[in-house]
């Protein structure tokens, strides 16, 4: 299905979606039939211009230059020609007869659509070698799954149900504890809720600013982005910036449904406090961890699919994913990854201090070496949190979590054990609570079902909104932004305290589970314990 206007024919083409048994390791996982990520063995230093590399939505008031010039390597239009500056890179391409779909020049790495009868099995084994000189790995362009599954949904909604903010002990004036929570609480009366200078970008499948608790909680522009880089908008707030993809909201509930896992996750960070007060149950029922947070909404392309357990959940493919860490790394200002210098005195890329990045999303397909690379600078500069998965195993490697700079994240119920499915690996750094966490999303329930509030049933039900956009969730997707928010307030605590001082303040401050849970022994998180 193709949306109207000038857009790039490989965006919205359906995805093959395959098993794939990787030649390397053995290992299984799905991949996007025909697609591969390339790394080359040195980055390309020359470049090409062209004008329409970002389709930048910008605002009437915004100054307009006339004079861009965008430094990359491979220049690819939206009939799908492509030409490159790079000899090598540029022969490899026509021997090969591959398009180009995507490119990080910034590592050395382009993702390519394979032609007819060219096997991704053959590129993964043979490219390597055949061109030693200047690939150093070939994957397979991998599907990313969202690590979460809708509970029970409930309209008892209120503050005291969000048992993970919780003090975990007896406090005075505040009789209510949860002895696994997140202490959350405990660091908002002791002062550490931070300013809102940090920001957390949310990298999912974007938010609805139509929730009453996350609107204003939201930095003015926001990112879409797929899996062709051309495709990439930086986009005011009110023009659709972050917000999910507007051409699968509509096609069913499944698509509704799976869709608002970003905005579930942005619920978990961010949700406003002390906005209430009309007496009703709708959406302003709830608190973030980091309430005075912000958050930077960033879309990557994401489809819906029936996990396992039939329920709605969303896939990304690695390329968009790709691309959105891109994104945050230009709209941190590391100057490498600014696609195109502007001349003036403002980029059309905005700016924001972004101090966290939230990954609530998992493959079992291993990082390339570009995107491992990318990984490693940008841990130079924020902190990496990434769910461990919920696939019950615990010799498994699961993508971005494992990359040594990322926290990976582990999920416990209000009882302190783990919650089933989540991954348990030795490389876990820390759980958080993962069950039962009521949080924003951009679903309403009636009696008649889930709809999403603008979505018409095929019996002709409208989606309604009167109870309000919330949802009780579950799954290591709701543990890591946990994590995400207290190194927000931690940043915002303490301004000048690089990445890494935050991830071992974090990991210093892990509480004890007490032996509840003997595959967790990885600790668990305390707000409290981690900003003192």
């Amino acid at each position: 299905m193709l949306l109207t206007g000038s857009i790039d024919p490989l965006e919205y083409q359906d995805w093959v979606v395959v098993p794939f048994v990787d030649p390397r390791d053995g290992s299984v996982y799905d991949i996007i039939d025909g697609r591969v990520i390339i790394s080359l063995l040195q980055p390309p230093t020359s470049g090409v211009v062209d004008p329409n590399y970002f389709d930048v939505e910008r605002q009437p008031n915004d100054p307009v230059y006339a004079q861009v010039t965008y430094h990359y390597y491979v220049l690819q239009t939206l009939s799908g020609l492509t030409q490159c500056s790079d000899p090598a890179v540029a022969g490899f391409l026509a021997a090969e007869n591959l398009t180009v779909y995507s490119e990080w020049t910034a590592v050395g790495g382009l993702a390519v659509l394979l032609p007819p009868g060219q096997s991704v099995t053959d590129a993964v084994a043979n490219w390597p070698s055949q061109y030693s000189s200047l690939i150093a790995s070939v994957d397979p362009d991998a599907l990313c799954y969202s690590d979460a599954w809708p509970q029970q949904p409930s309209n008892d909604q209120q503050f005291n149900q969000q048992w993970h903010l919780q003090p975990n002990e007896v406090t005075p004036n505040y009789p209510m504890h949860k002895p696994y929570s997140t202490d959350a609480v405990a660091a908002w009366l002791d002062g550490t809720y931070g300013n809102g200078q940090a920001k957390v970008a949310v990298i999912d499948t974007g938010v609805d600013y139509g929730s009453a608790d996350l609107q204003w909680r939201s930095t003015p522009y926001g990112v879409n982005t797929g899996d062709s880089k051309v495709s990439t908008q930086f986009r005011y707030r009110y023009l659709g910036g972050g917000e999910p993809w507007p051409d699968w909201l509509n096609k069913s509930q499944v698509y509704a449904s799976a869709l608002g896992h970003g905005t579930c996750v942005a619920g978990v960070i961010a949700a406003a406090v002390n906005n209430d007060g009309n007496g009703i149950y709708d959406d302003r029922d709830l608190v973030g961890v980091a309430p005075w947070a912000m958050y930077v909404p960033v879309a990557a392309k994401a489809n819906a699919y029936l996990n396992s357990q039939g329920k709605p959940a969303s896939q990304q493919s690695y390329s968009a994913v790709i691309n959105a860490l891109y994104a945050v790394a230009a709209i941190k200002r590391l100057d490498k990854y600014l696609p195109y210098q502007l001349y003036g005195t403002a980029f059309s890329v905005p700016y924001y201090n972004i101090e966290v990045v939230n990954m609530s999303f998992s493959t079992k397909a291993r990082g390339t070496s570009a995107t491992n690379k990318l990984l490693e600078d940008l841990a130079e500069h924020m902190v990496l949190v990434a769910s461990a998965g919920n696939d019950n195993q615990h010799d498994i490697n699961i993508w971005p979590a494992i990359h040594p700079k990322v926290m990976c994240i582990a999920a416990h119920g209000e009882d302190g054990m783990r919650v089933p499915g989540t991954n348990y690996q030795d490389y876990v750094d820390i759980s958080a609570p993962g069950s039962t966490i009521y949080t924003c999303d951009m679903v309403g329930y009636t009696t008649n079902g889930l709809y999403y509030k603008g979505f018409v049933s095929p019996d002709g039900i409208p989606g309604v909104d009167y109870w309000g956009e919330n949802a009780w969730m579950a799954g290591t997707s709701f543990s890591a932004p946990m994590v995400s928010a207290v190194a927000a307030m931690i940043a915002d605590k303490y301004s000048s305290m690089e990445p890494d001082d935050i991830v071992k303040r974090i990991k210093d401050g892990r509480a004890d589970l007490n032996g509840a849970e003997p595959n967790l022994t990885c600790g668990r998180l305390d707000a409290y314990l981690a900003s003192h």
